[in-house]
């Protein structure tokens, strides 16, 4: 007679098991307080969970095998190989697949060729060979892709942007640490993805000059995030500075009547030696009239920070609901006197009654230390400071400040005005500062970025 537990087991409903796997493979950006190398780990852990599921009987296995394929990673030609084999011998297994991910774990294997040309679809490194055949064979395998991304990969031949070509069904497409011989080859992989509507490119290089022709992009982008991009191929000092325009610029007014939110994020100097800092200022955004959320993120020298956001009161639509800025500096170089008149005219202008649709403004700063944060921003309201830079948005109520990046506060999210003002006054009264300060329950915009792994 077998135990009693065993027969329990069996009485359990199909559907009550299919819900805990389910629950195992639950998307990471309803995980809070993890920066995007913990998710990366959650991921992995969660990925060896459900293969230990897939293994417990016959009937655990459809519903784990759809958690477990839903995302797929390759990083090697054997991955790749045993990927192919498993679809091509079970066909509908493909019908599971929505996100997949191609890139070359091994930085040598990803060396380029010593010419410094393209890689050719034989291959004059080991990894280009591999990444054509696969990408070759995918896409009739693949009919429920919906999510494209292509890491750390050498750069290749032409035919690799006409092969990606046959995704059909992707609307996201992430670029990470992409290397071209020019922003053209971007471009064409942009433009041949036929039913695009997110764009993330972050860490791209290319190595010649090249312009840019808005009415070469034909896809409907609808959200749009750009991190470090670089021309390799100009002659500013090692390591390269962001270069903004007229890349970004272009991107921006060949998307501008869909775009709907927009993620900046900018790191180093961005004003290469020889130029002129206003030529490295952000573009204009006035041309992107259905533009609904904002987010910036910028590691600068604080004196290259005006520089850059000096178009943003003049620039931003009012169809803006969202507007969000980071900057990893202390907060005493972010508010130094010269640029004090930069704040006070984005405060003018957002508190314009044009911007209706303004709900929240956000300002953050890179403090891993929780009292630390507390402290300036306790200071910084005794020194009146954010109601001489930002009087009108504080009248309004949408003005909020925070750390959007340490373990500790990363979902503590602190609205000035009705809760820190508040608070502090009632705390001089009858509380200390340590009991009498109460975050907001409202996440950040950063939040679901960092989770996410900034796609």
């Amino acid at each position: 007679m077998p135990p009693a537990y065993s027969r329990t087991s069996q009485r359990l409903p199909l559907e009550v098991c299919e819900t805990v796997i389910g629950f195992i493979d639950s998307p990471y950006d309803e995980v809070d307080d993890q920066n995007k190398y913990e998710a990366s780990d959650v991921r992995s852990r969660r990925k060896r969970t459900l293969y230990s599921c897939a293994l417990v009987c016959r009937s655990w296995v459809p519903k784990a095998r759809i958690c477990l394929l839903r995302s797929v990673k390759v990083g090697n030609g054997r991955t790749a190989a045993s990927f192919t084999a498993s679809l091509q011998a079970t066909r509908p297994l493909g019908v599971y697949v929505h996100e997949l991910s191609i890139g070359v774990e091994d930085h040598k294997e990803r060396d380029d060729p010593p010419d410094g040309g393209e890689s050719g679809p034989t291959g004059s490194t080991s990894a280009s060979g591999w990444i054509y055949q696969f990408v070759q064979v995918l896409p009739p395998l693949l009919p429920k892709l919906e999510r494209l991304e292509y890491w750390n990969l050498p750069i290749l031949h032409p035919l690799f942007y006409s092969l990606s070509s046959k995704f059909t069904s992707i609307q996201s497409l992430y670029l990470s640490d992409f290397r071209t011989q020019s922003f053209r080859d971007i471009l064409q992989l942009i433009n041949r993805c036929k039913n695009l509507q997110k764009l993330t490119v972050s860490e791209c290089h290319w190595q010649l000059p090249s312009s840019f022709s808005p009415s070469r992009i034909t896809c409907t982008i609808e959200e749009l995030h750009i991190t470090n991009i670089y021309d390799d191929g100009d002659t500013h000092p090692r390591p390269p500075a962001p270069f903004l325009t007229p890349y970004l610029g272009g991107l921006l007014e060949s998307c501008a009547t869909t775009l709907r939110t927009l993620v900046l994020g900018f790191q180093g100097t961005i004003v290469p030696f020889g130029l002129e800092p206003e030529t490295m200022s952000l573009p204009s955004l006035e041309s992107c009239i259905h533009l609904e959320v904002l987010k910036i993120r910028l590691t600068l020298w604080s004196s290259n920070i005006r520089w850059f956001l000096r178009p943003l009161p003049t620039s931003l639509p009012t169809s803006l609901r969202n507007i969000a800025l980071q900057f990893e500096a202390p907060w005493d170089e972010v508010f130094e006197e010269e640029n004090k008149a930069l704040w006070k005219q984005i405060d003018v202008a957002l508190s314009h009654r044009q911007f209706s649709k303004l709900t929240q403004f956000e300002i953050s700063w890179d403090m891993d230390d929780e009292k630390e944060l507390k402290d300036h921003i306790i200071a910084l309201h005794h020194q009146g400071m954010f109601k001489e830079v930002f009087p009108g948005l504080t009248r309004r109520g949408i003005l909020w400040c925070g750390n959007s990046w340490g373990e500790d506060v990363g979902s503590k999210y602190f609205d000035v005005e009705t809760v820190l003002v508040s608070q502090i006054e009632k705390s001089e009264k009858s509380k200390t500062l340590a009991t009498a300060w109460k975050p907001v329950s409202q996440k950040s915009l950063f939040q679901y970025e960092y989770a996410t792994g900034y796609s």
